[in-house]
């Protein structure tokens, strides 16, 4: 009787029975259908779940390496067990690690608060052994290693060709190996960073000098042998808090004139707005990167946070709480954005399930009229809250003064080459949760819930000119 080997033979390629993992060095050029490999790589990054892309891997042979490829593009480490069995698969099947392209690493005990040391699993024996393996990685993203010091570092240096790099709730001012480790990847492109959990503007304030000494400190960096870090690619969250990160970013470490999509979050709390006195120079950090780059950035995205009533229950008519937005309205800053093509607002809802029409579009209005961008092609306003209430009239959505602001100012002369103005709302009606009492608030649902076509027909009245012209574009989803 004829013993059969563990490995199959398909041509080049060899797959294993016990696990389906392809084996070899080089990729299908056909797939069944006679469609071209690179083309079937491309299609797998459309399918939505893993258990989908299982079942894609079940069509033939070229399938099955395009969906492998697609499931171990990303992976994530958040114990110490993750890294063994990562290690340990990759061992068995070295070319399942070629897939590997983006990384994740967390802490799982952080709980967001802030810790006093790094996770622990880094300095375990299985992770430099997992990551020696991952000789493809080009994206990674750290979440929550509040403190970073050389383990971290020497790891990390391993990824030589990272063009991408996410740093969430990091501290530059508690962990002086970062920025050199920032400085030390050659082929970086794309940088993504935010604060260290409840760095405020307030605790900012508190440490506003020795904040202010690090940025300084940080800005005189001098770039690694000779050559700022080029970037394409700046996101930065909490911008209201990170100084010290700002003047690094404007300092002599960064070369920032091929930054062409620039993102901005910022969460400035409604109930702190009126305990704060802010330094009449506290945006300058910010100011100077905006007037440093704004002339070359064609993709914005400002996000910022929505609340809307205060602590007595009272309706906010405005967002004069968020110091940051009105810092950009009132400073006409985001004239510099000359070359702009794309601009996007989102917004946080702070207040769950709460309407926050009139105050996004009040921030949108006071943001989109400082602009001074005559290639502006799209606007977009995204994650907008619309209350169903069952005694609410909607037509009343349409009383909202900003509507004709808007309609106005989108077809005006200040954009000639506008092409697009999308807004995305979600209709809202469930049962909410009282937070300050603990207690549920089940609301009576509407008699007759408002029908997405119907609210495309009232916003549509809206914004006349806007429609004449075929610039409004509606993404409604309705919520339960």
């Amino acid at each position: 009787m004829q013993k059969h080997s563990p490995i199959e033979s398909f041509g080049k390629y060899k797959w294993s029975n016990s696990g389906n993992i392809l084996v070899g060095n080089e990729a299908p050029s056909m797939g069944n259908a006679g469609l071209p490999f690179e083309l079937l790589m491309h299609i797998m990054k459309f399918v939505e779940t893993r258990e989908e892309l299982r079942d894609c891997s079940l069509v033939s042979q070229a399938w099955r390496v395009a969906a492998q490829g697609e499931i171990f593009s990303t992976i994530t480490i958040r114990t110490e067990w993750e890294c063994r069995f990562w290690e340990e698969k990759f061992t068995r099947s070295p070319d399942l690690a070629k897939s590997v392209h983006n990384l994740r690493l967390r802490d799982s005990e952080s709980h967001g608060s802030e810790h006093m040391k790094p996770p622990q699993y880094l300095a375990a024996g299985a992770a430099p052994r997992l990551l020696a393996q991952l000789t493809h990685v080009r994206s990674l993203s750290v979440d929550s290693f509040h403190l970073w010091g050389p383990v971290e570092r020497a790891l990390i240096l391993q990824f030589q060709s990272l063009e991408s790099l996410e740093l969430y709730n990091v501290s530059l001012r508690k962990s002086p190996d970062l920025p050199e480790l920032i400085l030390n990847l050659p082929q970086l492109t794309r940088l993504t960073m935010g604060q260290a959990p409840g760095r405020g503007i307030q605790n900012t304030l508190l440490d506003l000098q020795a904040t202010v000494e690090s940025g300084n400190q940080l800005r005189n960096l001098r770039p690694r042998i000779g050559i700022p870090q080029r970037l394409h690619f700046l996101c930065l969250y909490d911008v209201e808090a990170c100084l010290d990160t700002l003047m690094w970013l404007t300092g002599e470490a960064f070369d920032l004139s091929e930054v062409q999509e620039l993102c901005l979050f910022w969460l400035c709390f409604g109930d702190d707005a009126s305990e704060i006195s802010l330094p009449p120079d506290y945006f300058s950090a910010l100011d100077d990167l905006i007037r440093l780059i704004g002339g070359r950035v064609q993709v914005l995205h400002l996000g910022m946070p929505i609340y809307t009533e205060d602590e007595a229950g009272q309706a906010f008519a405005s967002n004069d709480y968020d110091v940051v937005c009105t810092h950009l309205a009132e400073s006409k800053l985001l004239a510099q954005f000359t070359d702009l093509r794309t601009i996007t607002l989102s917004y946080v809802d702070f207040d769950d399930c709460r309407d926050t029409l009139p105050v996004a579009l009040q921030a949108a209005v006071s943001l989109l009229s400082t602009l001074s961008a005559p290639r502006l092609q799209e606007i977009s306003l995204e994650e907008v809250d619309i209350k169903v209430d069952p005694s609410r009239n909607m037509y009343s959505i349409g009383t909202l003064p900003e509507w004709r602001e808007l309609d106005d100012l989108v077809t005006g002369n200040a954009f000639p080459l506008l092409r697009e103005v999308n807004i995305s709302l979600s209709i809202i009606c469930r049962t909410r949760q009282s937070y300050s009492t603990d207690v549920l608030m089940t609301e009576k649902a509407p008699d007759r819930i408002i029908t997405s076509e119907q609210l495309e027909s009232i916003l549509g009245a809206c914004m006349p000119k806007a429609v004449s012209r075929g610039l409004l574009s509606l993404d409604i989803v309705a919520e339960k």
